[in-house]
């Protein structure tokens, strides 16, 4: 396998945020995308990543398995910079990451011994869909999460509220299409559901290279978080509801 993507900062803010929850896992190289399937330990988070073999300035792939320590690869890519290329190749039992930007520099991480757990997409009948830039998703994580531990979807059809509530107090942010915040909004009702804020952060590196995210959920149901990546790529990540 060998696949070369032109902007490394992509991959590093990407695998940063997956590792924090989810330490080890197995890419997919098939001929069509380069792909990850991945849940953590206590089953809160699944996330799901998907480059397609378009999204790549060279891609050559024949259906290999790449199961690695995610934390070692992310350790390895905070080192891109800016303009940094990356390159990923298959070589016997190490997976080389080489970051090219006049100085080439190779990170061999060796595979792992990892029994891969068959994940399915999820079937969930998410009554409420919100999609906005990836900044506003981000800035509103942040307006919020000092409150607690915490994180509450709740939308009318008419606004997305994110909020966070304790004994601390409440914090909420409201955004509308009206406002220009929203690019689209669509519930069959009044939705509304409680996740753990540790989870929702966890991903949020991602919004830092995605343009665009959708969130969707239900009462009391997972939420499936979208970010919409450079080159066609994409993350998504199912989040199950807590209760309180």
């Amino acid at each position: 396998m060998k696949a070369r993507f032109t902007d490394a900062t992509v991959w590093r803010y990407v695998i940063t945020g997956i590792s924090k929850v989810i330490k080890e896992g197995v890419f997919r190289a098939e001929e069509d995308a380069l792909r990850l399937r991945a849940i953590d330990p206590s089953h809160v988070i699944m996330v799901d990543l998907n480059f397609p073999s378009s999204a790549f300035s060279e891609y050559e792939a024949s259906g290999e398995r790449i199961p690695v320590n995610l934390e070692e690869l992310a350790k390895v890519l905070r080192r891109a910079r800016s303009n940094d290329v990356l390159e990923l190749r298959l070589e016997g039992s190490l997976l080389n990451v080489w970051l090219l930007r006049g100085m080439k520099r190779r990170f061999g991480i060796p595979l792992i011994e990892l029994e891969e757990e068959e994940l399915g997409e999820p079937r969930l009948e998410l009554k409420a869909s919100a999609k906005m830039a990836a900044d506003h998703f981000r800035e509103a994580i942040r307006d919020v999460e000092m409150l607690g531990d915490n994180l509450i979807l709740y939308t009318d059809g008419m606004r997305l509220v994110i909020a966070n509530e304790s004994e601390m107090g409440r914090a909420e942010v409201e955004l509308t299409r009206e406002a220009g915040l929203l690019m689209s909004l669509e519930s069959e009702g009044e939705q509304t559901s409680t996740y753990s804020l540790e989870y929702m952060e966890s991903i949020l590196p991602a919004a830092q290279k995605a343009d665009f995210v959708t969130i969707q959920f239900a009462n009391d149901m997972p939420c499936k978080i979208t970010f919409e990546l450079p080159q066609g790529g994409w993350l998504s990540a199912y989040v199950a509801p807590r209760s309180i």
